[in-house]
């Protein structure tokens, strides 16, 4: 999964965080992922900006309740990798994702 592996990438570290918010603006962040993703993505922000640091998947696991996330998320979340070659592509996979997904809302929003 694209999400999946892009989150992994993004819990590696600082840098690798960084970069990925440099590639979708910080506000756009949370809607650039699949639904199932944004509370992962929003506990990931949260602790980022208070720690300065990724979390784990564990800690992950503890600020994520199982009543409001499944936790079948972070262990497919885990188990994608991607390596710094393949960032790069995913990246723009989900780039063109987002802006079919804003395309189509606008072609909806004009034919109400």
């Amino acid at each position: 999964m694209l999400d999946c592996k892009v989150i992994n990438w993004m819990l590696k570290g600082s840098i690798e965080y960084n970069k990925i918010l440099r590639e979708f603006d910080k506000d756009l962040i949370v809607d650039v992922f699949g639904y199932e993703f944004r509370p992962v993505i929003n506990k990931i922000t949260e602790y980022y900006s208070r720690h300065k640091a990724t979390p784990t998947i564990n800690v992950l696991s503890q600020l994520l309740p199982e009543e409001e996330f499944d936790h079948g998320f972070l262990d497919l979340i885990e188990n994608y990798e991607a390596s710094d070659n393949e960032i790069g592509f995913y990246v723009d996979q989900m780039k063109e994702r987002y802006n079919k997904r804003i395309l189509k809302r606008l072609v909806n929003t004009c034919l109400e």
